[in-house]
């Protein structure tokens, strides 16, 4: 389970960051255009916080493993 779910984790922040680069690829070409800019701002905004999330996610499941295994607090 722990494999599949840093497998899941790792897919996810790659996938984040496809999301902010792809952002802001779109912000480049917005040349000015007020409604490109900003639907390219919230790509970004959109990547950083899934980005976050997910690292959350995972914060959260290494605790719990450690509590299961009881190595948390030793």
């Amino acid at each position: 389970i722990e494999l599949v779910a840093r497998f899941l984790i790792v897919i996810s922040l790659v996938i984040a960051v496809i999301f902010i680069v792809w952002g802001g690829i779109k912000y480049m070409y917005a040349r000015g255009d007020a409604k490109k800019a900003d639907e390219a701002k919230i790509a970004i905004k959109n990547g950083v916080i899934g980005a976050l999330v997910v690292l959350a996610v995972g914060v959260i499941l290494q605790t719990l493993a450690g509590l299961v295994t009881r190595t948390f607090f030793s």
